[in-house]
This record gives structure tokens, C-alpha cells and sequence, in this order.
């Protein structure tokens, strides 16, 4: 029988109501907090560039009044545009900039699943950041396991594997991915789950999508009787 309270929680609910169920985790969503990470390290990334031009047009800026003082002494003639900073172009003729802006899709995809453009865009970023390479090739590595051809197998094995790339991915000492490290460690059972049967909650989040847009649709009806088949 259960046993209400005042306040009750839906994984106390769901514990009671169905005590011999294994909770697990929806495939998407595990999907896409890795992929998040990944993604908020790329942003980190043009963050830090965007800082280090912004000190290096500073550091122009003070070296061009400091010529200008001088040549008034002087009177040599002093160029503005000698102190100007010359933005880095990359193999691709795209900015460093550009590169960690345009690079967002191409990190969702394996490598033989890049076109020409992105291939070249890639490599490119890597180039400039061997770490996120490294970063991206583990993130994969993560989608790669998490896929249904490893349904059935033992799940102990698979524990072991995820503990292995939590470990690798603390390595990196980003913010993003020890979060992520810390998430996916909690969830490990949850997520393990999924490789018993390959089956989520996918459907029950279908089935409540729908009913919430049957309510939103219908809101503000008052002949009941429409819904009434005679």
C-alpha cells in the first residue's frame, strides 16, 4: 500500500509504486550534457583568445602614446597604423575568432562525417588547441560506448569502462568537464541501466509531450460534450 505525505517526492513515489523497477536515465539527456561540456569548453576557449587580444591592443595602445612622446622630441614621424593588431588567419583563411565560432556543428559529428569545409575548419582548431582535440576524440569515445551495440553486454564490464573515461576526462582540469565527470559519476547507475534491456523513458516523455499539447490546444473549452462520441 502506499503511504502519502503531505510532500512527497516522485522518486519516493516511484520506489513504492514500483519496487522491483530499475531507474533509468534517458539517453538524450546524458547525450547532451556531454556534448555541453564540450561545446562550453570551445566557448572557454574563444573567451580566453578574446581576452589575449584585447592584452594585446592594450599593450599596443600604451607602445604607440609612448612612440608619440618620443617623437615630438624627435621629430620623427610615428604611424598609427604600425601599432595596429593584425588579427591571426589560420590555413583555412578564417580568424582563430572565426574558427572557434564556426566549429559548433562539426564537434556534434564523427570525422567521416565532416564535408571538406569542416574538415579543413577542423583541423585548423586542432592545430591551434591540441588539448580540445583530445577533449573532443574522449567525448566521442563516450558516444561511441554509449551506443546499442553495447546492449546485453555485462554491465560490470561497462562500469568499468565508464569509471576509466570519468577518470580521463578529470585529467583536462576544465570546469565544464569536471562537472560533467562529477554528473556522470552520480548517474553511473542510472546510465548502465540503459545497456539491460536499451530501453528509456523516451516513450513516457513522447506520451507527455503529447497530452501537454492536447491541454494547451484545447485550454479555454467549455462544451465537454465536443470530446463525447455518441
Amino acid at each position: 500500500m502506499l503511504k502519502f505525505k503531505d510532500s512527497i517526492s516522485e522518486e519516493t513515489l516511484s520506489r513504492q509504486a514500483f519496487p522491483n523497477a530499475a531507474k533509468v536515465l534517458d539517453k538524450f539527456h546524458v547525450l547532451k550534457w556531454v556534448f555541453d561540456a564540450l561545446q562550453q569548453v570551445r566557448l572557454q576557449l574563444k573567451n580566453e583568445y578574446v581576452i589575449e587580444e584585447h592584452e594585446k591592443r592594450k599593450k599596443l595602445k600604451y607602445q604607440y602614446q609612448a612612440a608619440l612622446k618620443k617623437s615630438k622630441l624627435t621629430g620623427e614621424k610615428i604611424s598609427k597604423r604600425n601599432f595596429r593588431l593584425e588579427p591571426e588567419k589560420l590555413d583555412n583563411g578564417e580568424t582563430v575568432k572565426e574558427v572557434l565560432h564556426r566549429s559548433r556543428y562539426l564537434l556534434f559529428k564523427y570525422e567521416d562525417q565532416w564535408n571538406e569545409e569542416q574538415e579543413k575548419r577542423a583541423q585548423c582548431l586542432f592545430d591551434k588547441y591540441p588539448e580540445f582535440e583530445k577533449i573532443y576524440v574522449k567525448i566521442l569515445n563516450f558516444r561511441t560506448w554509449y551506443s546499442k551495440d553495447n546492449i546485453g553486454k555485462d554491465p560490470n564490464v561497462q562500469l568499468l569502462k565508464l569509471m576509466d573515461w570519468i577518470k580521463e576526462i578529470k585529467t583536462f582540469k576544465r570546469p565544464a568537464l569536471r562537472a560533467l565527470a562529477s554528473t556522470i559519476k552520480n548517474k553511473s547507475g542510472q546510465i548502465i541501466n540503459y545497456f539491460t534491456t536499451g530501453k528509456t523513458n523516451a516513450p513516457a516523455e513522447a506520451l507527455n509531450r503529447n497530452i501537454k499539447r492536447f491541454i494547451g490546444v484545447n485550454y479555454g473549452i467549455r462544451e465537454l460534450d465536443y470530446f463525447y462520441s455518441e
